[in-house]
């Protein structure tokens, strides 16, 4: 449709959105590209900027389009400016469309039981899920006694509320080890 057009063509354009529980705002935005997930698409764009909030480079936001007005204007007068941010690697690192600049790839460590094992091995939480095996899985299963006969997976991931949200939708499938904390090499593993 337009969107894909304004994309492809790249124009400038103002939209109207209506984040939830705030009231309706108009954004003068670069669009770069349309995005799918967890049935939802979202328009990937960067905010042209203004005396208020100025225009950042490597900034990149989201807006779901179920809360954006499908009317939107083409924005002639204002030079569309390509983004420097890696949009490949960035939608690689996070579950999901939201990335917290601050949040670092991180190595994230999960237990699953035995009902559920299957089903995680066969639909991946993340891209860069491994499970645990032979040495590796005895030595956790050790280290946590607590869950004997689970199955432990990790993902290398940055991590955010939509990952969090995720794993919690499993319910009692999914179990917690511990608070982030620093390991033997020295890097952080986050352990939900």
């Amino acid at each position: 449709g337009r969107l894909f057009t304004a994309i492809s063509r790249e124009k400038t354009i103002s939209i109207k959105y209506k984040p939830f529980g705030k009231s309706e705002k108009e954004y003068e935005i670069y669009p770069y590209q349309l995005r799918q997930f967890n049935y939802r698409w979202f328009l990937i764009a960067t905010p042209v900027g203004n005396e208020v909030e100025p225009y950042r480079e490597n900034f990149v936001a989201n807006f779901a389009l179920d809360r954006m007005n499908p009317d939107f204007e083409y924005l002639e007068d204002v030079p569309y400016v390509r983004t420097s941010v890696d949009l490949k690697s960035r939608f690689h690192e996070i579950v999901g469309v939201t990335l917290y600049a601050d949040n670092d790839v991180e190595c994230i460590y999960f237990a699953v039981n035995s009902k559920s094992v299957n089903y995680i091995r066969s639909k991946m939480i993340h891209r860069t899920q491994m499970e645990a095996k032979d040495e590796e899985l005895q030595h956790l299963r050790q280290k946590y006694p607590q869950f004997k006969g689970w199955y432990f997976f990790s993902i290398e991931c940055r991590p955010n509320p939509v990952l969090f949200a995720l794993l919690e939708s499993y319910g009692g499938t999914f179990n917690k080890a511990g608070n982030g904390r620093e390991n033997s090499s020295g890097s952080r593993e986050l352990w939900y």
